[in-house]
């Protein structure tokens, strides 16, 4: 890669089949956007 993706509109092209069914998965789960918390003083996503 020449540089990082910054959207998911750029992202899915570079995967295989598998990896972007996943990410679209993730992508639209609500557990997943309850379990996501930015913190923007780190910069730094916690998914834990």
């Amino acid at each position: 890669l020449d540089s990082c993706p910054l959207s998911l509109s750029e992202l899915l092209p570079i995967l295989n089949e598998d990896e972007a069914l996943l990410v679209r998965e993730l992508t639209q789960s609500l557990v997943l956007d309850e379990a996501i918390e930015w913190n923007a003083v780190e910069g730094k996503l916690d998914l834990h």
